[in-house]
């Protein structure tokens, strides 16, 4: 038979080890944010400006 101390041990530790995955996949989610669109367009416009600016150089 298990001692009822051990029963107990194992119960804490799954409701632990649950809370601390569930915790670590919102955690995970909200770290999703990705790039900011003003700078995707300034990175778009940047190298715009490069191509146009090695064009109008004849390289």
């Amino acid at each position: 038979m298990i001692e009822p101390h051990v029963l107990v041990g194992a119960i804490e530790t799954a409701i632990f080890l649950v809370l601390a995955i569930v915790l670590a996949l919102v955690g995970k989610g909200l770290l999703k944010v990705g790039a900011p669109p003003k700078t995707m367009t300034t990175l778009k416009e940047d190298a715009e400006w490069a191509k146009h600016l090695l064009k109008r150089n004849g390289k």
